[in-house]
This record gives structure tokens, sequence and C-alpha cells, in this order.
């Protein structure tokens, strides 16, 4: 029996791109030098699109916490003082 069978080469193939290229390059005899450089050119191109669908997220995900914490307080901060001398100058306060 195989390393592949000892350590289920299926479940290690389903996860890892590399250890399935090598078993698939160990059993049908291929250059295995040519297999890791087509696996690494596939993954950086993923991780590339998954760097650019998170660098496309990033201003919605800054834009929340700036409207609910940063705003709120800049307009008391603003707003607070001017509505105070509004209503003292009312007389009502």
């Amino acid at each position: 029996m195989s390393l592949g069978g000892h350590v289920g080469a299926a479940h290690v193939v389903g996860r890892n791109p590399l250890a399935g290229a090598g078993v698939e390059l160990g059993q049908l005899g291929g250059a295995e030098s040519r297999g890791i450089e087509a696996i690494a050119v596939v993954q950086r191109q993923e991780r590339r699109q998954r760097a650019e669908e998170r660098a496309a997220k990033a201003p919605v995900m800054i834009m929340l916490p700036t409207i609910g914490c940063i705003f709120p307080s800049l307009f008391i901060v603003i707003l607070a003082p001017a509505a105070l001398s509004a209503l003292s100058s009312c007389g009502s306060f």
C-alpha cells in the first residue's frame, strides 16, 4: 500500500492542491516543476482575486463605524452648544 493510501490521499488532495498535484504527478510521471509552477500561478491568481474582493468591500466596512460612531458624536459636539444657546436666547432654558 502506498503512502497516499495510509494517510488518505483523497482527503489530502481535496484540501491541498500541492499535495494533490504531487500524488497525480507521482502516478502519471509528469514533470514536478511544471506542475508546481502551474499550481503556484493559479494560487497567486486566487489570492489576488480574494484581495481585490476584500479591497472592494473595505469602503463599506469603514463607512458603517463612521456613520454609527463618529458622526453622532460630532453632531453632539457641534450642535449641542448651538441648541443650548438657541434655547437660552428664547428664554425657555
